[in-house]
Parts: structure tokens; sequence; C-alpha cells
């Protein structure tokens, strides 16, 4: 069981599994200003935290937790992520560059 997934990487450079299963379970992240990290969340202000910055880490994860009303819209706010990362998406996406390249 989780209230909240963090991912504070330094470096990153791949997709995050962890993101992945984050978004999927409904659990608001806090991650890093590192690659496509805050990609992964809807309110860059509340949930991305400059890399190797633990006291903003912390910060950002204590008011996640200790405030109900915010969880609760971040956890509404995955559905939109996960939506956007889900495999329909992705096929569509890929349909519509195959189009695009049968059209030329």
């Amino acid at each position: 069981a989780a209230d909240l997934a963090a991912l504070p990487y330094s470096h990153f450079d791949a997709a995050s599994g962890v993101g992945g299963y984050a978004l999927h379970f409904g659990l608001p992240m806090v991650v890093s200003d590192a690659g496509s990290l805050p990609d992964l969340v809807t309110d860059r202000e509340s949930c991305v935290a400059r890399p190797g910055d633990e006291e903003e880490l912390r910060v950002k994860m204590e008011r996640i937790l200790m405030d109900n009303a915010l969880r609760a819209r971040l956890e509404r706010e995955t559905s939109v992520k996960r939506e956007e990362f889900g495999w329909d998406s992705i096929a569509h996406t890929t349909m519509e560059v195959y189009r695009q390249v049968m059209a030329q």
C-alpha cells in the first residue's frame, strides 16, 4: 500500500516503470525535474522538485501527504496521465504517424 510515489532521480534517460505503476494505481507522484519525469504529473508546482534537492522533495511529499484535498485532486488527475500514456493512446498516435507517411 502507498499514498504517494517518489521518483527522486538526479539523472534520467529512460521510461519509468515505477512511474507507470504509480499511474496505474492512481498514486500522486513527486518527481525530479530530470528527463521526461515531469511529463508524468499534471501539477509541476506541487509535484516536481529540483534534482538532488532533498529538502524540496521532502516538503513537496509532506504537503501532498498532509493535504487531503490536494492528494485527492492529484489522484484524480493521474487518470489524465494514465490515458495519455496508455496503450490506446500509443496505438492511436502510431496509426496517425502511419497514415501521414502513407499519404505522402
